[in-house]
């Protein structure tokens, strides 16, 4: 339903899968990747008072856990996913991905703040990040953008023209 894909554990939990969680690559229907009877394999991500959260990106138990996370640490990330409504979603090398807000982006309204971020952050651009808040409980992490120097942005425009 929408970005999420409902299923059932062996054990008869019910789980759910943000399409974001799939894999390494952008899934935007998920008949592109799996259809009803499917048996798919996972890692738990959460478990929560009505559902268990689950990814198919790797192995969880190899990623950094929320609570070894420091406030105002930088980070390498990868962007993953774009929303319109919250911001971008990036891939910190944590058990959850990282929100980076749409108001944090510049613009008179939430469309060209949406352009700013699509701009700035493309999916798949590796970028660095400041991490502003992390919840344990809920699985939350809300990250800044950095920009890049101009001497990275110079270097990274050299790179697109030699290849």
């Amino acid at each position: 339903e929408g970005s999420w894909v409902k299923g059932t554990l062996k054990s008869g939990e019910e789980a759910r899968i943000h399409i974001s969680e799939l894999s390494g690559y952008k899934v935007t229907n998920i008949e592109q990747f799996a259809v009803p009877g499917d048996t798919l394999q996972g890692f738990v991500k959460q478990i929560k008072p009505d559902f268990v959260d689950v990814t198919m990106k790797d192995d969880i138990s190899k990623r950094v856990k929320l609570s070894q996370l420091k406030l105002g640490q930088q980070s390498e990330a990868t962007v993953t996913h774009h929303n319109p409504r919250i911001g971008a979603f990036v891939d910190i090398g944590a058990a959850n991905s990282a929100l980076v807000p749409i108001d944090d982006f510049d613009g008179w309204t939430k469309g060209e703040r949406f352009r700013t971020l699509c701009s700035q952050l493309p999916i798949g651009e590796r970028v660095k990040v400041l991490i502003k808040e992390v919840d344990v409980a809920k699985g939350h992490i809300t990250a800044t953008f950095v920009p890049p120097s101009t001497t990275e942005l110079l270097r990274r425009g050299l790179e697109r023209i030699q290849n």
